[in-house]
């Protein structure tokens, strides 16, 4: 709820209180006991009916114990090699075709490398130094200091780059298509 509905969140007289707090069964059905520390206004009734409708499809069943379920593999059983697969399978473009056609084609080896290191995120972006446990000033962009400095930012939404063209490990290549620099 914090982080899909941070506005009621932040109303809810009881933040730490579990499932078993926030309601009670009535004739079998679970209903729900949601208080607020304040009366809501009108427009934070309509984001109220919103988190109602999300809370009926999680469905409590009376008698029944809480589990965790593992909707990946058809036994719902977690497995390493289900949950590797898994991420593998959210990365997957049909990489073979992709990087076969990268490796073949005749460009300068160190084109080839930064565009795998796109490709894999395997470039020593701020984001990903950080995750290996690099002690870094910032993870913001030096750039723009906008936005966490990852691959797709860099590569792709980085508003300084945006008119500068392409980055590469090398140092910067300027494509002349300048229209204005943000800055």
């Amino acid at each position: 709820m914090k982080k899909v509905y941070p506005r009621l969140y932040s109303l809810c007289s009881n933040k730490d209180a579990k499932v078993a707090e926030l309601g009670s069964w009535s004739e079998g059905e679970w209903v729900w006991h949601l208080v607020w520390r304040r009366p809501l206004f009108d427009w934070e009734n309509s984001v109220t009916d919103q988190l109602s409708r999300a809370l009926f499809e999680a469905r409590m069943i009376l008698g029944e114990t809480n589990r965790w379920v593992w909707k990946v593999e058809s036994l719902q059983m977690f497995t390493v090699s289900s949950a590797y697969s898994l991420v593998r399978r959210d990365r997957e473009v049909d990489c073979s075709t992709v990087f076969s056609k990268l490796w073949s084609s005749e460009v300068v080896p160190s084109a080839l490398l930064t565009a795998w290191r796109v490709l894999e995120n395997k470039n020593a972006t701020r984001a990903n130094l950080v995750r290996r446990g690099v002690v870094v000033e910032s993870s913001l962009c030096c750039l723009c200091g906008k936005e966490e400095e990852s691959y797709n930012h860099l590569f792709f939404d980085c508003i300084f780059l945006a008119g500068f063209g392409v980055c590469s490990s090398s140092g910067w290549e300027c494509r002349l298509y300048l229209t204005e620099i943000p800055c």
